[in-house]
């Protein structure tokens, strides 16, 4: 039966496919959180610090701290945004509102004395960037004590102000307790504030003569996977000392395997202490920075003058080159940031001696990525030039927006996309407001397609219902340097997808009332799968809603949300124009996990799956708060069952069905309440070395498990820094280690914290005779796999002398099979094993390549060839 090297390679391939997914997962999670100059999705993502201009110089003031001149920028650019937005605000006094709620994480109870502070954005949306930046820089307090409007909430936690018509931050606070929250241009009328007990992390840098350290950024640093990102950052003061304040946003967002302080700038190693995010330090957390110098990115347009513009910079270090030792711990180094680069040189006063980086640049507004590479200093104090060569220089798009009669679209506020062929759309890329004569002008970079046209699109947001209206105008790949006329940009209404009104439970509008829709096909046989668009908005002040887009569905769902009401689907045709949407009473579930204390691992999160006749619906989740305790609300009444995952691994804990939710009650379930953990799920924590006692850097293991049926399964976890963290039922936990370039390991039965050593996978060299005839779309392969089942397995192909050599990560007994590929090389074809041809060796830790021969008759491997090539006639091949 025919079989190929992917298929044959089991749970190797599959893990690398799961952890391929969830890297991509991380990455999209990730960037679609990171803040842009027209985007901003959710508070706490991973955003590169703001580096001022450090004194560098001999005779510099050591008290002029980088960290007080960064305040003075973002604190001035707010004071501009507040002044920008008290016209906006007195037009917005007697028109819509947004709802503010605060909420205390994982409980119903109700905060005492909260108060909400918030402040919206200048038109720049470069303002807003600096705003993001201030909150993960530890500036954000400051930038609201100085600029924020504030209102009291009622005894409720609520309270109301006006609509914003820009991006805004809102931080709900009551002694003791902290959170925020962002709401975006179009977004709901409604926001959530989840509020967790404030806690900080106080951090003190030193240097090597134990003297502080000025204006170094330090990093609450996430490691997931072997990955590495800083969720928020902060500046030693003259004292070397910096405050990581209100973290349990950031913890609450989970994502890690483990958590650390860290020194937030390029270096070979990184300097940083684990922390425990239930149980944090009390005393300042102290890291010694090593032997450092400067390094300045100098950008060039592609012309070699200085770049015009602004652009935001990141510096990292070097991923390893393909000689390099497997398992290089700078391929997973954080590095560092300077936003907002306007006079075309980046300085960072603080790069590892010895360190290779490369330079990322970005001109603000944009996506496109331009990077150079290259040595940092190699000396303590040197300082260092890395020149920065842009690919393609900026465009300045000009036009006009007008209706189909001509008239200007004045003063309208829309985002730029770019859509290539039937690629569909990229973007939004950009953000601009037309003048009073429809008049844009807007600063772009070419997009990289390998199309000569695209079409840039103007998507125009109306102020009650979000997107309203568009117009496109082709253009010619790459776009011409310097300034290109649009000419009139005809906008057009975008077509009525569902209109209605939302009613509450006596048929009366509600206004503010937050809108979804949904659109299906009518001719898929999974239509729950198939959504062909969806949209979001909200009700006006008489309750009415309008969602327009480009919808293939014929069949429209449409919910909507209210405080604590919501509806059950209603089922519109596209195009309808009398949808009624009527919100009714929903439950809430409440509950808590109670647990050994080495049982928390990483955060955890309760999911909901709706029983019904069919296989069920997921229909919400609550992270589990600090103290145990979990709120789910807005839930339909009827029959659940709720699951508890490990939000690190998202590997199911627990389940309980048969959950009753009733409409207006707070359903508490005994079997919830508390969920007790305790004597049923313990943890074992790794330290996982090589030879040397180097830790691994990046790996994975499996853990063998049976569910509650009896029915085997793995788990699977990452190896990160040398660190594994594994969870077993009381009697021991039996793992397989892996990481490429180290030999597999196998652990039966762990029960306690341990160092485990694995060793780096030696070479092994097969030698087939006779030397094999191959035609030049054969390939031969062997595979070797441990005697050992789980413990490995690696492929080698052999060349036309006859002969194959590679790293092999097994010790011990394995077995070499022969299989042989049929088609054009480096290109898909037939796999077929050679039978009956197999042998035992014995793999050895060794320096130098180990030498096996093996046979392999000749009669054998024409007839699997012929096989193969039948196999590939017919379609029954691979």
């Amino acid at each position: 039966m025919p079989s190929s090297p992917s298929r044959a390679n089991g749970p190797r391939i599959l893990f690398l496919v799961v952890a391929i997914v969830a890297s991509i997962a991380a990455v999209v999670w990730f960037v679609m959180r990171a803040p842009r100059a027209t985007d901003v999705a959710a508070a706490g993502a991973a955003t590169p610090d703001v580096g001022p201009r450090a004194a560098t110089t001999a005779d510099a003031d050591p008290n002029a701290s980088a960290a007080a001149a960064e305040r003075e920028r973002v604190a001035g650019g707010a004071e501009a945004a507040v002044d920008t937005q008290d016209g906006a605000n007195a037009e917005l006094d007697s028109g819509p509102r947004l709802r503010l709620r605060a909420i205390r994480a994982g409980s119903l109870d109700v905060l005492p004395d909260v108060e909400f502070v918030w402040l919206q954005t200048a038109p720049d949306d470069q303002r807003f960037n600096a705003l993001w930046t201030a909150y993960t820089n530890g500036e954000l307090d400051l930038v609201l004590e100085r600029g924020g409007k504030r209102v009291a909430a009622d005894e409720f936690g609520c309270a109301e102000i006006p609509l914003p018509a820009r991006q805004t931050a809102i931080v709900a606070r009551s002694p003791g307790w902290w959170g925020v929250a962002w709401w975006q241009t179009g977004g709901s009328a409604e926001i959530e504030v989840t509020l967790e007990r404030d806690r900080n992390i106080s951090v003190v840098v030193v240097d090597a003569a134990n003297e502080p350290v000025v204006g170094i950024p330090v990093g609450l640093r996430a490691t997931f996977w072997g990955n590495q990102n800083d969720r928020m950052r902060a500046r030693t003061d003259g004292e070397g000392k910096a405050t990581l304040a209100h973290v349990d946003p950031v913890f609450r967002q989970g994502g890690a395997q483990e958590w650390s302080v860290a020194l937030a700038i390029p270096l070979a190693a990184a300097v940083s202490v684990p922390v425990d995010d239930t149980n944090l330090p009390t005393e300042p957390v102290r890291l010694v920075l090593p032997a450092t110098g400067v390094l300045d990115v100098r950008i060039l347009d592609p012309h070699g003058a200085p770049a015009e513009g602004t652009f935001d910079v990141t510096l990292t270090p070097a991923p390893p080159a393909p000689n390099d030792a497997p398992g290089n711990p700078r391929r997973w180094l954080e590095g560092a940031s300077v936003n907002d680069v306007s006079d075309g040189v980046a300085e960072f006063p603080w790069v590892g001696v010895g360190l290779e980086v490369v330079a990322t640049a970005r001109r603000v507004g944009t996506w496109t990525a331009h990077t150079a590479r290259g040595f940092g200093p190699r000396r303590a104090g040197e300082r260092v030039e890395l020149v920065l060569r842009l690919e393609s220089a900026a465009s300045t798009l000009t036009g006009r927006a007008v209706d189909r009669a001509g008239a200007p679209l004045a003063s309208a506020s829309f985002d730029l996309f770019w859509s290539f062929g039937e690629d569909g759309q990229v973007g939004p890329f950009a953000h601009a407001t037309t003048d009073a004569n429809g008049a844009f002008r807007v600063s772009v970079e070419s997009p990289e397609s390998e199309h000569p046209t695209a079409d840039l699109t103007i998507r125009v947001n109306d102020s009650d219902f979000g997107a309203a209206a568009e117009g496109s105008r082709s253009v010619g790949l790459p776009l011409a340097q310097g300034e290109l006329d649009l000419g009139d940009v005809f906008v057009d209404a975008l077509p009525l997808v569902v209109s209605g009104v939302v009613v509450d439970e006596l048929g009366q509008p509600v206004k503010t009332a937050g809108v979804r829709a949904f659109a299906r096909s009518s001719d898929s046989e999974h239509a729950e799968f198939s959504g062909d668009w969806w949209g979001a908005g909200r009700t006006n002040g008489e309750g009415r809603f309008e969602l327009r887009g480009r919808a293939n569905g014929d069949e429209i769902d449409v919910t909507a949300t209210s405080a604590e009401l919501a509806s059950p689907p209603v089922r519109a045709r596209r195009g309808q124009r009398d949808v009624v949407v009527a919100l009714e009473a929903t439950g809430t579930l409440a509950g808590r996990v109670v647990a050994d204390a080495t049982t928390r691992s990483g955060a955890m999160i309760v999911q909901l799956m709706r029983e019904t006749d069919g296989e069920g619906e997921f229909v919400g989740h609550a992270e589990v708060a600090a103290d145990g305790g979990f709120v789910v609300r807005r839930l339909w009444p009827g029959s659940y069952t709720a699951m508890l995952h490990d939000a690190s691994l998202w590997s199911e804990l627990t389940r309980v069905p048969g959950i009753v939710v009733r409409a207006g009650e707070v359903t508490r379930d005994p079997r919830l309440d508390p969920l007790d953990l305790r004597g049923t799920r313990f943890v074992v924590k790794l330290t996982v070395v090589d030879e040397r006692g180097d830790p691994v850097p990046q790996g994975w293991f499996w853990r063998e498990l049976s569910d509650a049926n009896g029915e085997e399964q793995n788990e699977w976890g990452p190896i990160s820094n040398g660190k594994l963290t594994a969870a077993h039922d009381g009697t021991g936990a039996t793992l397989h280690l892996q990481a490429e370039g180290y030999c597999s390991l196998k652990l039966e039965k762990v029960v306690t914290d341990q160092t485990v050593t694995m060793h780096r996978a030696p070479n092994v060299r097969l030698v087939v005779r006779p030397v094999p005839e191959l035609a030049p779309d054969v390939e031969l392969y062997a595979l070797v796999d441990s005697v050992i089942e789980g413990d490995g397995q690696a492929w080698l192909q052999i060349g036309p002398d006859g002969e194959g050599e590679d790293r092999v990560g097994i010790l011990g007994k394995a077995n070499v099979s022969f299989m042989v590929k049929v088609g054009p090389p480096n290109e898909d074809g037939v796999f077929l094993s050679i039978d009956d041809v197999q042998r035992e060796i014995e793999v050895l830790p060794a320096s130098g390549a180990q030498r096996f021969e093996l046979e392999l008759a000749p009669e054998k491997l024409a007839a699997a060839i012929a096989n193969a090539r039948a196999s590939a006639a017919d379609g029954s091949g691979d």
